[in-house]
């Protein structure tokens, strides 16, 4: 974590090496964070399968009141004709149900 001199701004992230790919300093969530998604069925998700030969999945926590999911949602055709099967998991922002 990296937190602004002043105390008003907090960058939570991974650092990555760009020419492998590879997290530095990894904190061994990511194996916690697969499995935790693994037990969700897929009849709960809404799936973009890839167009191409499947590279990578891809799952995402959306909101369809989100801005920023509608544009990420814009990019779906070019996410699928790369080879990237899409996930798409409900969180409501505002909680509850849809």
């Amino acid at each position: 974590m990296f937190i602004s001199a002043n105390g008003e701004y907090l960058l939570n992230c991974d650092v990555v090496e760009l020419a492998t790919g590879s997290k530095i300093g990894g904190t061994g969530l990511d194996a916690k964070r697969k499995r935790i998604i693994e037990t969700v069925s897929e009849d709960d998700m809404v799936i973009y399968p890839a167009i191409a030969d499947k590279k990578t999945i891809v799952s995402i926590f959306t909101d369809p009141t989100c801005p920023y999911c509608r544009k990420l949602h814009e990019q779906i055709p070019q996410l699928s004709d790369a080879g990237i099967e899409v996930r798409y998991l409900a969180f409501p922002r505002a909680g509850g149900r849809w």
